[in-house]
């Protein structure tokens, strides 16, 4: 075999090789395919999510009332009729909203302390105390 045949037959090879095509329209790879969909929308939807959560600390809303609570604990309501109704799904709303706001702090100080965990060593009890706090603030919810 010559040089010239070998070449030959590397171009071939490679020939067949660019023939070869693979569809890959329809493959999924899972979320990040999900998040890509329409990313400008998912951003929307995330922003406006977030608004609505930081913009005031609770908007209740029920049949016949609407309370606002200001993240200075001031409330605003508007209510029509069926007070106690309200007065009712208002306290249920704060409590949960006390709740949520407790496990996010426990949860985010956990990322933090695990991360630093991995930087250093020293602080793995830092972490293991953070992860024992969220568990502690979710065993009190229930």
């Amino acid at each position: 075999m010559t040089a010239i045949s070998k070449t030959e037959d590397l171009d071939a090879a490679l020939s067949r090789i660019e023939g070869i095509r693979i569809d890959t329209a329809h493959v999924s790879y899972g979320l990040i395919d999900e998040l890509l969909e329409d990313p400008r929308t998912r951003i929307a939807e995330l922003l406006e999510r977030l608004w609505r959560s930081i913009a005031n600390y609770a908007v209740i809303e029920t049949a016949g009332a609407r309370t606002t609570v200001s993240w200075t604990g001031d409330f605003s309501t508007v209510a029509s009729d069926s007070f106690q109704e309200h007065a009712a799904a208002v306290d249920r709303i704060l409590t949960r909203r006390v709740n949520f706001l407790r496990i996010f702090t426990a949860a985010t100080t956990l990322v933090a302390s695990i991360t630093a965990a991995t930087a250093n060593p020293l602080a793995i009890p830092a972490a293991f105390r953070a992860g024992w706090k969220l568990v502690t603030e979710l065993e009190r919810i229930q």
